[in-house]
């Protein structure tokens, strides 16, 4: 929505939460909650315009999802790549994570729709 405050105070409010989920009696989760946080962090970076490391952030979430696989319920990060190359007036690096991305979550209405 590109509101810079309000994306500060949630991606604070995640840092907490891991910080203290870590210290909980369930720690363990919190290996679990990295790919999230890169994800905030880079679109907290690119609403900053730090846009190459916004990018950065994605292109290793997205790199590590390519290889580890994710949650039923996440969203692709090479989709998120495709979006955040589009806000920056970057179509044909789009096209290209989109396509990617499709083959791993085809059917997914972000995809298919960036890349058309």
């Amino acid at each position: 929505m590109r509101d810079l405050a309000a994306a500060q105070y949630a991606v604070s409010q995640y840092d907490a939460m891991l910080e203290a989920t870590k210290k909980g009696t369930h720690a363990f989760r919190a290996k679990y909650m990295g790919t999230e946080l890169s994800e905030a962090h880079a679109w907290l970076a690119f609403l900053e315009g730090r846009n190459e490391d916004a990018l950065g952030l994605l292109h290793g979430v997205a790199d590590k999802q390519d290889v580890e696989g994710k949650g039923e319920v996440a969203l692709p990060a090479r989709e998120m790549l495709g979006d955040m190359l589009l806000e920056l007036g970057r179509p044909k690096e789009a096209l290209v994570a989109y396509e990617k991305s499709m083959k791993v979550d085809p059917n997914c209405f972000n995809g298919l729709y960036g890349a058309e």
